[in-house]
């Protein structure tokens, strides 16, 4: 019996084969920190397990806003991913950063769900995040389609808080989770190291950043030793 064009495609596909994949190429990811607290932030949602005893019904929905140069970061759980409670949540965390640690961001990344963006200009004005943050007057960049390791900062953040809080330990509510995370973050930004910038802590890293920034300029120090003495 002829194996039909479907069934070809299908098994094409089983086993890798084909002009799709002798043409595809791995790419790898671009890795790049940013110098400057507040120079990027990385927003994105993930949705929580439900807590055993709880309404199943009552969705639970992580959303986390972090820095990218020292990796601090601010979490609420809400009840819903819409456009508008993402656009509120957004503005708190910008206003948590300035009041907390005196950074202000610049720019924001965040992938292309219809809770931040549109797919047409036209849309994108209309849309309740996209005005948000020109109200903020931070610049919004959306990640590359299908590319989700560009905003990857945000996403491994999300993997240490399964790894080290939701699949550690055992919950009797909603709200002995969140008072779990709450005192997870609190340590995660003063006491736990982070390979991804040297071993720091965020708040080691923002401390670091800032004296050196407030280091007295070297030429200018030695340009003033060489100058000669006045005749008095």
């Amino acid at each position: 019996k002829a194996v039909s064009e479907y069934g070809i495609r299908c098994i094409l596909e089983r086993y890798k084969r084909g002009a799709k994949y002798e043409k595809e190429e791995v790419e790898e990811p671009e890795r790049y920190e940013k110098e400057d607290p507040g120079e990027l932030a990385h927003i994105d949602i993930k949705k929580l397990k439900n807590v055993e005893g709880e309404d199943p019904s009552k969705k639970k929905y992580q959303h986390a806003l972090t820095d990218d140069c020292t990796r601090i970061p601010y979490v609420e759980v809400l009840p819903d991913k819409r456009a508008k409670t993402a656009a509120d949540f957004f503005e708190r965390g910008v206003d948590w950063f300035d009041r907390t640690y005196d950074i202000q961001f610049e720019a924001l990344l965040s992938d292309n769900g219809k809770e931040y963006t549109y797919h047409t200009k036209s849309g994108r004005e209309k849309h309740t995040f996209e005005k948000r943050c020109k109200k903020l007057g931070i610049k919004h960049k959306r990640t590359r389609v299908a590319r989700p390791q560009t905003n990857g900062k945000v996403e491994r953040f999300f993997r240490t808080l399964d790894d080290e809080l939701h699949h550690k330990y055992h919950f009797e509510s909603h709200k002995d989770r969140e008072m779990a995370l709450k005192d997870y973050l609190r340590k995660f930004r003063k006491y736990r190291m982070h390979f991804g910038i040297d071993g720091l802590t965020p708040e080691e890293k923002l401390e670091k950043v800032r004296s050196v920034e407030n280091e007295p300029d070297n030429e200018k120090v030695e340009n003033k030793k060489q100058e000669p003495l006045p005749i008095c």
